[in-house]
């Protein structure tokens, strides 16, 4: 019954507004013929004249004239028809046909002619006539879509509206960068981008003139590394050169070519293993882990029920990542795989000619760019990373050291509680090369350098983020509130050519820094970690093996442990 009363309200409603718009068009036609015809314009206009003369001569009584003038306007000409919702039939009086009324009256932009100010007729009948048809078009259709529009709003009691009545409003566009990247707006607004965007742009086309010109310059080859070349690639490689730049640089082109089918073959074996391949269940679980904010690695599929589920075989490159990923496990076994290595073999995929030059890119990082260890099981390679990153922090920058090292000087730490906890952090910002730490641009900069300089570019980077929030991690009464101060802020650096030039200063933190250096202290720091090994392994056999720690223990147990809390947060080893 209820349901049968809410169709009868919703039919005599749109009844009511069709009678409605019936009756505006003919007085709009009515009107047109009156412009037309000089009698019934003479008749308008004496009509108006007499009007304006009896208002203007109700002096003595000029309160009663304008009560009496306004019963006399909502009388002869109704104000146009609302409906109020509600469940039961709505009752209206039938609106009157508005061709007697004044056109100066009802059709105009203004009220009827009030006593102080008296309307005389208008001159142009031409420009009349438009400015009544406007008007009439607007009443015409403006109540009509106001009132549906207030009963998809605030529709009657116990009245349901279908989905394609109800007015959504307009879901924001997902902005996003060349590469597929979806640009986050909870770091840096999208005003600043825009802006970043606009300003970046001919700084581009600047770079890709000046390298077509150096690559002129020796005949369309390479050049070698030179200060020049290092001068260019700290200002960017053009998109269409930079997979080409980092393959033949860092040397992974030359390993290709030299082990020709090598990639093939390892894809072969891993799948032929199947899941005897311990790495391969973690490998298909993190697939769709991977750049999901990125359109071409979007694996979503949605069922019949409205469901919806990752399905990476969908994707053609995850398929390509998946092969990448399980090459390497049979290509570097002691390894196997780790969490950071999909983001590496997925960023190289964007960027590369093919899947076989995104492997050989992978083997040549891992191997050739970073210590020994730094992706196993150990992460040994990690760990002395960050202890030369801390140590560099001690030497350079003592205000910070003051605030992470629990008032302890650099060797005090390293001996008895281990490293700084920021190196949660830190050491996330080299295991991934700052992927989804900085903005995906910036990343290529960072990453532009880093193939053509070596690693001490990793160091840079991080000095340089540090330095930059030296300031607010001394104003910091509590050392814990630097972690979100170091995971937040690098997402802001969305200006990667104004970070670019602070990382490559003169007079930067790490603008003395070298290869050789850096080599140097990590051959220190491993060979320490070797004679804590081996003084452990002494003392376990000289006491009871259950009392003491394993060889393989490291002395410091806020070291082990700390390493430990990191994998399990960002790595999930098993």
């Amino acid at each position: 019954m209820a349901t049968q009363q809410q169709s009868n309200c919703v039919v005599e409603e749109s009844s009511l507004l069709k009678q409605h718009q019936q009756s505006l068009r003919r007085a709009f036609e009515n009107l047109s013929v009156s412009n037309n015809n000089p009698q019934l314009k003479r008749q308008q206009s004496d009509h108006r004249l007499s009007a304006g003369a009896s208002f203007s001569s109700s002096t003595t009584t000029n309160n009663n004239a304008q009560q009496s003038t306004k019963r006399k306007y909502l009388t002869v000409c109704p104000p146009p028809l609302t409906l109020k919702p509600s469940m039961s039939s709505p009752t209206a009086t039938s609106p009157r046909t508005p061709a007697a009324c004044s056109p100066r009256g009802y059709f105009s932009n203004s009220p009827i002619a009030s006593p102080r100010t008296p309307r005389l007729p208008a001159q142009h009948s031409n420009r009349h006539q438009k400015d009544t048809a406007r008007v009439v078009w607007k009443m015409m259709i403006s109540p009509c879509h106001q009132l549906l529009l207030q009963q998809q709003r605030h529709p009657p009691a116990g009245r349901h509206l279908d989905e394609h009545e109800i007015e959504r409003e307009p879901k924001p566009v997902e902005r996003r960068d060349a590469y597929g990247f979806k640009q986050p707006t909870q770091w840096v607004k999208l005003a600043e981008q825009l802006e970043f965007e606009q300003s970046y742009h001919p700084i581009l086309e600047h770079q890709h003139a000046k390298w077509k010109s150096f690559l002129e310059e020796h005949q369309g080859q390479w050049p070698p590394v030179s200060s020049k070349l290092k001068r260019y690639v700290r200002k960017g490689i053009p998109h269409d050169l930079r997979g080409k730049a980092w393959m033949h640089y860092s040397g992974a082109k030359a390993k290709m070519e030299t082990n020709a089918g090598l990639y093939q073959s390892l894809v072969r074996t891993a799948e032929a293993m199947g899941e005897h391949n311990e790495y391969a269940e973690i490998i298909n679980r993190d697939l769709h882990r991977t750049f999901p904010d990125n359109d071409q690695f979007a694996c979503a599929v949605t069922a019949e029920d409205g469901s919806v589920s990752m399905v990476p075989e969908t994707n053609a490159k995850l398929r390509a990542l998946r092969r990448v990923l399980l090459a390497f496990s049979m290509y570097a076994p002691h390894i196997g795989y780790c969490q950071s290595l999909n983001y590496l073999a997925g960023f190289f995929l964007l960027f590369v000619h093919d899947e076989e030059s995104a492997f050989w890119m992978l083997i040549t990082t891992v191997h050739d760019y970073f210590p020994e260890n730094m992706y196993d099981v150990t992460m040994e390679g990690a760990h002395i990373d960050q202890t030369v990153l801390m140590m560099m922090v001690y030497e350079r920058l003592p205000g910070v050291w003051n605030k992470i090292g629990s008032g302890k000087c650099f060797w005090e730490c390293v001996e008895s509680d281990g490293l700084p906890s920021i190196t949660l952090v830190t050491s996330h910002w080299f295991l991934t090369q700052f992927i989804n730490i900085l903005p995906v641009e910036t990343v290529l900069r960072v990453w532009d350098a880093l193939y053509i300089e070596g690693s001490k570019v990793l160091f840079r980077v991080a000095l340089t983020i540090i330095k930059m929030n030296e300031r607010r991690i001394w104003a910091l009464d509590d050392p814990i509130e630097i972690f979100p101060i170091l995971q937040n802020m690098p997402r802001r650096l969305v200006d990667c050519h104004a970070f670019m030039d602070a990382v490559f200063a003169k007079d930067s933190v790490g603008a003395d820094l070298t290869t050789a250096e850096i080599e140097r202290r990590r051959v220190l720091f491993r060979d320490r970690r070797k004679q804590q090994r081996a003084a452990a392994a002494a003392a376990a056999a000289s006491n009871s093996p259950s009392s003491q720690p394993s060889m393989s223990s490291p002395v410091s147990s806020s070291t082990t442990s700390s390493f430990s809390s990191f994998k399990n947060l960002y790595f999930g080893r098993r």
